[in-house]
């Protein structure tokens, strides 16, 4: 994911994917810290890791990094949230 917002200072970057802990500064948009270390976690159960970076022109780019299976080949399809919406519908 990238963004062209006010960045996330290079010293703040070893914590943002802290449970509760947001970078500082000014922002028109709650939150409760919990984003990104939600992903992180996540990322990190499939054996992936998470990195935060400039965007050239200012801004963030996040990078979410999952190794494939060794031995399966082919990478899995992308799964987009109607289509789950849609098997489980089918489902019930």
């Amino acid at each position: 994911m990238r963004d062209h917002g006010a960045g996330i200072p290079p010293a703040t970057r070893h914590r943002i994917f802290r449970r509760f802990d947001r970078a500082g500064g000014k922002r028109t948009v709650g939150g409760s810290g919990l984003g990104l270390a939600i992903v992180d976690a996540i990322v990190k159960a499939h054996g992936g890791g998470c990195h935060v970076t400039d965007t050239p022109g200012g801004g963030a780019t996040f990078t979410i990094r999952i190794p494939v299976s060794p031995g399966s080949g082919t990478l899995p399809l992308p799964v987009r949230a109607g289509d789950v919406v849609l098997q489980r519908e089918a489902a019930e």
